[in-house]
């Protein structure tokens, strides 16, 4: 293709374009191009929800390690999984999240207990957890019931596997309950969300 011949297809493809956009204008389809005008972080809470989300891990984090409960960091890991920018939504995503450990520490604790940490009885932990998190209705639960079972029969630890099952639910607890307290306070001083 010629330079010229390039030229001559390109500007056939606005002037297409331009038509269309003009019909769409003319039956109200389309608006005028505005200036577009991006919202500043301040503008959509980016910065206060990144203040909120830093405040919750830091604090849930700080709590778990002055209880002395090892791998604090769970605690931290969870209060940000479920931080959302919303109350509602945090609740819900709270509430799912605990379910799900709670089902998987159980099953987790009690495949490694009583069938040990053979690569068979994680998989029926897995299973078990799922079914579970099913038959109660709480569908949304079974990925973190999972990733439970998961830690409580994969990673080493010293201690009994009800032991690390207990820890592992106080760690998520914690951290949920320190994600709800930050996003309630959070919500005191977020300005009114406008129509964006």
């Amino acid at each position: 293709m010629t330079p010229g011949a390039r030229r001559a297809y390109a500007e056939r493809f606005r002037s297409l374009a331009q038509k269309r956009y003009n019909f769409l204008v003319a039956k109200n389809e389309a608006a005028p191009h505005p200036v577009h005008h991006r919202k500043t972080p301040r503008e959509t809470g980016v910065i206060l929800q990144a203040l909120l989300t830093a405040a919750a891990a830091t604090g849930s984090y700080y709590l778990s390690s002055l209880l002395g409960i090892p791998q604090s960091y769970w605690a931290a890991i969870a209060a940000i999984n479920v931080m959302q920018s919303e109350i509602g939504a945090t609740a819900k995503t709270s509430l799912n999240r605990l379910l799900g450990t709670a089902i998987g520490a159980l099953a987790g604790g009690f495949f490694a207990v009583f069938f040990g940490g053979h690569l068979l009885s994680f998989s029926l932990g897995v299973v078990t957890a799922v079914l579970l998190c099913a038959l109660l209705d709480r569908w949304e639960s079974y990925r973190f019931a999972g990733v439970t079972v998961a830690i409580v029969m994969l990673v080493p630890y010293e201690a009994s596997p009800w032991i690390m099952a207990g820890r592992r639910f106080v760690q998520i607890a914690l951290g949920i309950v320190f994600a709800l307290g930050v996003e309630y306070l959070g919500r005191l001083y977020r300005p009114a969300r406008q129509a964006l």
